[in-house]
């Protein structure tokens, strides 16, 4: 080959590296717009660094520490950091860039397949071991919960602690396993659970908890309940299904703590954390 057909072959591979492109590249996945810089090791480092954003997020999101506009703030700051990093290493790329064997749309896509492969297997430790989302699909915990609420479930509250009277608590229906419900503790083990009049009563003393009850609700009881048990029942106790029907729920079977109504928009500033 000759010195000028070197020199055109040269002129074609060289490809310059724009910034826009990084950009859009890092928006899509983070670090892939490093990767498009031919830094593979920077970009699989910022995916990483996203990937554990995101579980700070859910975390966040979860537990109520960060609130609602904190929970997000990790992704937003990894996002916009990693976006303004391929950015910089874009155009401090050379325009005489030879592309290198990442620097493939078959190389992008298998990576993006990947990440996405990886965040839905990561998606699922987290939800099975951290934070679920669920959705009230009846009007039993009314006014604490509304018919379509969605809401999260915080699997890490009661890893080293039991749940406490009060607690909205997700778990499994003892008459039907297959089926989650979620409700409100209102007495545990040795407790007298007792309505009278309307009236919940707690070892003969009146509560406190959020409620909507008519007058008209049925008395119960009284019903102690037994060792390594709670009695929940629905805050809107004449249209709810609970301890009353199936019977106190095991220790063992309460899921996770509800901890935050995140749709719709409305519950945000309302009644976005549940007590």
């Amino acid at each position: 080959m000759s010195e000028s057909e070197d020199h055109l072959a040269e002129s074609i591979q060289a490809s310059p590296r724009l910034p826009m492109h990084a950009i859009l590249l890092s928006m899509l996945m983070t670090g892939l717009g490093q990767i498009y810089c031919g830094e593979l090791i920077a970009g699989l480092a910022w995916s990483a660094i996203g990937a554990f954003a995101g579980v700070l997020s859910l975390w966040g999101l979860a537990t109520g520490e960060l609130g609602l506009i904190g929970s997000s703030l990790p992704m937003w700051i990894v996002g916009i950091a990693a976006a303004i990093d391929a950015w910089r290493r874009a155009r401090n790329t050379p325009t005489s860039y030879q592309l290198k064997s990442i620097n493939d749309w078959r190389v992008y896509t298998l990576l993006a397949l990947i990440s996405t492969l990886g965040a839905a297997g990561y998606g699922f430790l987290i939800r099975s071991n951290v934070v679920m989302a669920y959705v009230t699909p009846v009007e039993d915990m009314l006014p604490t919960l509304h018919r379509g609420d969605r809401f999260l479930v915080d699997k890490t509250a009661y890893r080293n602690e039991l749940a406490s009277v009060g607690d909205v608590v997700v778990f499994k229906n003892p008459a039907k396993p297959e089926v989650t419900w979620v409700k409100r503790i209102v007495a545990t083990a040795n407790e007298t659970v007792e309505i009278r009049d309307g009236q919940l009563l707690i070892n003969e003393k009146p509560t406190d908890f959020p409620e909507n009850t008519a007058d008209t609700v049925e008395d119960y009881g009284p019903f102690v309940v037994p060792p390594y048990s709670f009695f929940v029942l629905g805050d809107n106790r004449t249209n709810s299904k609970d301890s009353r029907h199936f019977g106190p729920i095991s220790h063992a079977g309460v899921e996770g703590k509800a901890t935050r109504v995140y749709w719709p928009p409305s519950a945000w500033f309302e009644r976005s954390t549940i007590k």
